[in-house]
């Protein structure tokens, strides 16, 4: 089923690819520069982003310890999706769109 796209929707999704692909690859090349402390994730995501996510299960935080103070840690690819999927969704979810038959 064909998608009708603009131009600059189309720009807008490939970039988003690629950065995402950049987070993968750099995730594989050097896993410990993955990791994100909650402190950080809120203030590169939003608080309220980063909480949305994990209350709906799309992100789980990971802890530094046993302590229930202990830092939480998020990886950084993970959040770049979820931030890119809220950004190019809409261009998917637009009610202009006509699928050809």
């Amino acid at each position: 089923m064909p998608i009708t796209i603009e131009r600059n929707e189309l720009k807008q999704l490939l970039t988003e690819v690629a950065e995402v692909a950049v987070a993968a690859y750099r995730r594989e090349q050097t896993p410990a520069n993955d990791r994100l402390s909650q402190n950080k994730a809120y203030k590169m995501f939003g608080e309220s982003r980063v909480k949305g996510w994990v209350e709906r299960g799309q992100i789980f935080p990971i802890r530094d310890g046993r302590s229930k103070t202990s830092t939480r840690y998020y990886s950084l690819a993970e959040l770049r999706v979820l931030e890119a999927t809220e950004r190019t969704l809409p261009i998917f979810n637009c009610p202009r769109r006509k699928s050809a038959v």
